[in-house]
């Protein structure tokens, strides 16, 4: 299995960490390490002593970019002590490598690349065995030869933990970078990759925590934790998508029978790159122990800084990101909110007068044509194809989605399941039969085509469309915002995926939802609990259908105030007038006074907003 994680490495994002960002985390594990009494800094022969009672794993070596920072960092704290000796150091580093220093590394090029470095970092002699350095997947025990065929379980390279030599497969401490990507996305495109998701979904050791559409790296850091000695430390980077995404949440509440230290988020700086090209991941250090849970831990955010600079990196998470405690106790197997604000978060989703929009609306994504740039046209590609009128649909672009009215696009959607047989309408036919080779294109069309899915004029998914063919009423926002960016549809608009609709159980509660999905409470409530990436707002359907919805008694108030201020909007085309913040603010004060919220609480609101 040696090609599937290079190859996933270019398509979804395990890359290697920079050294600033290994410096941080082998530093942090240090000083947990001294604030615990566990290794000695008072001289270097005890320093040395100390470190001889402690293990290092990594369990997604590479190339030894972990391993190599930490016996730097032993080294430099080394060279300070005034009974610093180079024959001892020596010495002690090489029986230091051979009894507590570990790894587990897929790629055997990777492997003996990682060899080569640390010999000739370490100038250790020719024929030094680093034994405790092993090929293997982490992720994949014995048990494989039971789940598939032989010659496949040899493409996996099971690892059985206990392979290594002298030790009793558990650490003090775990540190890496695992791999990042999506398994059940990956199966399409590596057959070594399916292998990999067909032993996870079998095994019986795996079957507590399996979900289809998972992480892998959610798995290393199961597995990892397993391996971890009491009072261990681990240490990982990670994407931040395991702290809400809901395929994690068997993770979570695993993770949840550890004590965490500390979630270190880095928000919106770029750290990794691919080809020279910056890869917008957020990502976060997650430091964790094998203990029970304290009554905290401390929560490190970053919300605006971008650069990952060497010479602030370190400087700016201990003194410029934003610092606060969570409850370890406040959170779930569900989304983890990891706000300062969380009491008041909890407050409004606790009133008795709210539900979850989820509860009383629809909410759909907009269909996947496949080939966007056929399907949609303009007014004049149109005319000048003479589409006929039956096979059209009035389309909405989410530029087009404007806060509480939509701006018409004055584009045309073709939807071939709108009538039976679509060769009976001649011109939208030829129209679609001069881009056949373009519409077969593609490897999930392709897929579809073979299957018999569709036929080639077809969408590649209809998806919510008997929805979008009969709710000529509903709201609209798009799947991407800076804020909260709701609309009233009145015209039965359809939309692409980046569009996504909101169809009330009651149509007369269509005003009065707009105007609280509009609301600076909502607006508040999403960009602390909801889903975010920096500081764009993502509407998709699990966080919008969990969302709160207060029901209160000034519904019909609010409702007035909604429709006058889309009949301002859409006159004043979204420009936001003196009168139309006036009406906002009014239904605002509307849903505080009928939630019963405190008016210090309300200003406390309105200030976050402004920040957020």
């Amino acid at each position: 299995m040696g090609n599937y994680k290079n190859h996933a490495k270019k398509i979804s994002g395990e890359f290697y960490t920079p050294e600033i960002v290994i410096e941080y985390m082998i530093q942090r594990i240090f000083n947990l390490l001294e604030d615990q009494g566990r290794i000695t800094m008072f001289s270097f022969s005890k320093f040395i002593d100390s470190l001889e009672r402690i293990t290092f794993c990594d369990p997604a070596l590479g190339t030894g970019n972990f391993i190599l920072g930490i016996l730097q960092k032993i080294r430099s704290i080394s060279v300070d002590f005034p009974d610093y000796s180079e024959k001892k150091y020596s010495s002690f580093i090489k029986k230091f490598l051979c009894n507590n220093i570990f790894g587990i590394e897929l790629s055997r090029n990777s492997l003996q690349v990682c060899k080569k470095r640390l010999k000739d970092n370490l100038s250790l002699p020719e024929g030094f065995e680093l034994r405790n350095f092993k090929l293997g997947n982490t992720l994949v025990n014995e048990d494989a030869f039971d789940i598939l065929q032989i010659e496949e379980t040899s493409l996996l390279r099971p690892f059985s933990w206990e392979n290594f030599s002298g030790n009793n497969s558990t650490f003090d401490i775990i540190i890496g970078n695992p791999p990042y990507f999506n398994l059940k996305k990956m199966i399409l495109l590596d057959d070594q990759v399916r292998l990999l998701f067909t032993y996870l979904r079998k095994s019986k050791f795996w079957r507590g925590f399996y979900r289809s559409s998972s992480d892998v790296y959610y798995y290393f850091l199961i597995k990892s934790l397993l391996h971890l000695k009491e009072n261990g430390l681990l240490s990982f980077i990670l994407p931040n998508s395991w702290i809400e995404n809901k395929y994690a949440d068997k993770l979570r509440e695993f993770l949840l029978n550890y004590g965490i230290v500390e979630i270190v988020d880095l928000g919106p700086m770029l750290i990794f790159k691919e080809e020279g090209r910056w890869l917008n991941i957020e990502n976060s250090i997650l430091t964790i122990q094998n203990k029970p849970a304290l009554d905290t831990f401390q929560m490190v955010k970053n919300d605006e800084i971008r650069v990952l600079d060497r010479d602030k990196f370190i400087g700016e998470i201990m003194n410029n990101y934003s610092r606060f405690n969570i409850a370890q106790t406040s959170l779930n197997k569900e989304k983890w909110i990891l706000s300062p604000n969380l009491s008041l978060i909890r407050e409004i989703e606790k009133n008795p007068s709210v539900v979850q929009l989820g509860e009383i609306a629809t909410v759909a994504q907009g269909m996947s044509p496949g080939l966007k740039s056929v399907f949609v046209l303009s007014e004049e590609e149109v005319k000048k194809h003479e589409i006929e009128d039956d096979v059209l649909v009035p389309f909405i672009t989410n530029r087009s989605v404007k806060k509480w009215f939509c701006q018409d696009s004055k584009k045309k959607c073709i939807l071939p399941s709108k009538v039976e047989d679509i060769s009976k309408y001649v011109n939208c036919y030829r129209y679609l039969n001069s881009y056949k080779e373009e519409l077969q294109r593609g490897p999930d069309r392709q897929r579809l085509l073979k299957k018999g899915q569709i036929r080639f004029y077809d969408f590649s998914v209809y998806r919510n469309l008997n929805l979008f063919l009969t709710a000529k009423r509903k709201i609209i926002c798009p799947y991407r915002s800076y804020n909260n960016r709701f609309a009233v549809d009145l015209k039965g608009l359809f939309g692409a995926t980046d569009i996504y609709a909101i169809v009330p159980n009651d149509e007369n509660m269509l005003y009065y939802l707009l105007g609280i999905l509009n609301s600076t409470i909502f607006e508040f409530w999403y960009k602390e609990a909801g889903k975010r990436k920096g500081k764009m707002l993502e509407f998709f359907s699990h966080p919008l259908r969990k969302s709160p919805i207060p029901l209160i008694n000034e519904k019909e108030e609010i409702k007035d105030h909604v429709k006058s201020i889309v009949k301002m909007s859409t006159r004043e085309r979204g420009k936001e007038t003196t009168e139309i913040v006036k009406k906002q603010a009014i239904i605002d004060q509307l849903i505080v006074e009928g939630m019963g919220i405190k008016q210090s609480d309300f200003k406390k609101i309105l200030k976050l907003s402004s920040k957020l």
